[in-house]
């Protein structure tokens, strides 16, 4: 970049990164970009947002207001983005219907439609929901962007779309952050349409990238294993795309994967820093204080979504409500998250136990640090998560996790070998109930060293930590 004197620039197109947020993948972007403004970096950020914010700012159910700020500029209520000089948000605004979604049925060919008029527009014209004004206008006539990020394939339409318009160039430099192989998630791949769906966008992506970031292992092992399956297939409408990932082509992807643990968010790192976690503090806490301080809380935080497998807590909640387990600990149910699926969210509520507590909307930081602190342990029902950022989040708090033993990513941070975290089986209810049952009566100084053991880990990694290493990973 030293020919230029001005700043280098990035365009980063996505779903879901100004409020209302419903999901990790939205605090996991706005880490990005306030990591990469922190950085000095200019960032233009394409993201959608429902149809039911674009009027005037509405509160999102957790006390804070969503819509404009002062400079007419969508909100991501991440005071360290909000206030930075180097940020422009162009928002495409979306049917309710196609929110809180990230799969097919998402709104990313409406973003592939609309975001070359993003680039275009000045910002001015009062079509991307007054988003705009002059302040937003692009810097000068030399709008080159130095490099694209997409999270996710679906960014990636939107991307091709504005290079076949001439609006960016074919050269610019494309990282593709992917932060969920949808091909390996089974929920997602309800027929073979959907999932030649997925397979053909991710691996489009993976060649015309020049550099694939992703979450963990697990996610690494899986495209790998993709590759490798349609190296074997013939006469498929794959052919075309896997006569790329031959073995040379193989190596080739290998050398531009990177894996990138996602960073503990800034606000809940300071958070944690300043708090003594009840059940971490070094001074121990016996299980007869812990009664006597009342209830604790055994938490499942995951959105209602059938890939994340709350279900599976609520079962397991059911059998240890009716065998007595959970009073004889003082434990009560929190499920947090938000509703993506209103019929599978039915079914999870059902069975859990009539003294759980139910929070069905996305938490701040602030809340979710109140009701950690009172949690004894964290249970993680999924089977494959990219990584499951809740975890290192309860993590920071002192709080163990319970997952399943295999395709959960975040054990790229924090390790069973080291003592922080708990694995168990969460595939069937009968073997999630064992597992849940036989750590819970494991007794409460294994959780706490475990506790201990893992905040220390999770405080280790933060934004700072990542965008640097980001940084010597962009080609």
């Amino acid at each position: 970049y030293a020919m230029t004197n001005r700043p280098p620039r990035i365009l980063l197109v996505c779903i879901e990164f100004a409020q209302p947020l419903f999901s990790g993948n939205g605090v996991l972007t706005q880490n990005i970009v306030w990591g990469l403004l922190m950085l000095g970096y200019e960032v233009t950020v394409i993201c959608a947002l429902p149809l039911s914010h674009r009027s005037s700012p509405t509160g999102d159910g957790n006390g804070n207001t969503t819509g404009s700020s002062s400079k007419g500029r969508a909100l991501t209520l991440n005071k360290y983005i909000d206030d930075s000089n180097l940020l422009q948000i162009r928002v495409i605004h979306v049917p309710d219907e196609y929110w809180k979604r990230l799969d097919r049925q998402s709104c990313w060919e409406i973003i592939a439609k609309e975001a070359p008029n993003m680039l275009l527009s000045d910002g001015g014209d009062g079509n991307n929901g007054g988003n705009g004004g002059d302040a937003l206008g692009l810097p000068d006539h030399d709008h080159a962007h130095d490099h694209v990020f997409a999270i996710d394939w679906s960014a990636l339409p939107a991307i091709y779309n504005m290079q076949n318009a001439g609006i960016l160039p074919r050269t610019v430099k494309l990282t593709y952050f992917i932060f969920r192989v949808f091909t390996a998630s089974k929920e997602l791949c309800r027929s073979q349409m959907d999932y030649n769906f997925y397979l053909e966008h991710e691996m489009r992506g993976i060649q015309r990238a020049d550099s694939v970031i992703l979450l963990s292992h697990v996610d690494q092992h899986a495209i790998l294993k993709q590759i490798d399956s349609m190296n074997m297939k013939t006469n498929t409408n794959m052919q075309k795309l896997s006569s790329t990932c031959t073995r040379s082509g193989r190596e080739e992807i290998i050398s531009k994967m990177h894996i990138l643990v996602p960073p503990l968010r800034k606000d809940i790192q300071s958070l944690a820093m300043n708090t003594k976690s009840n059940i971490a503090s070094t001074g121990s806490v016996s299980n007869t204080e812990l009664q006597v301080e009342g209830f604790m809380y055994i938490l499942c935080n995951a959105r209602l979504s059938p890939e994340k497998n709350a279900l599976r807590f609520a079962q397991v909640m059911q059998a240890l409500s009716q065998n007595g387990t959970l009073e004889r600990l003082n434990l009560i149910p929190l499920m947090i998250g938000s509703i993506c699926d209103e019929n599978y969210a039915q079914e999870v509520y059902r069975l859990l136990p009539s003294n759980s507590i139910i929070i069905n909307h996305f938490l701040s930081s602030i809340d979710m640090s109140v009701h950690l602190k009172k949690t004894l342990l964290n249970v993680h029902p999924s089977i494959y998560d990219a990584y499951g950022m809740t975890i290192p989040e309860a993590a920071a708090f002192g709080v163990p996790s319970i997952l399943h033993h295999e395709s959960i990513g975040a054990t790229s941070l924090l390790r069973d070998d080291h003592d922080e975290v708990f694995l168990g089986d969460m595939s069937s209810v009968d073997s999630a109930i064992q597992s849940v049952e036989e750590m819970l009566l494991g007794g409460l100084d294994i959780m706490q060293a475990v506790g201990r053991n893992a905040r220390k880990r999770a405080l280790s990694w933060g934004v700072v930590d990542y965008t640097n290493s980001l940084r010597d990973k962009l080609v």
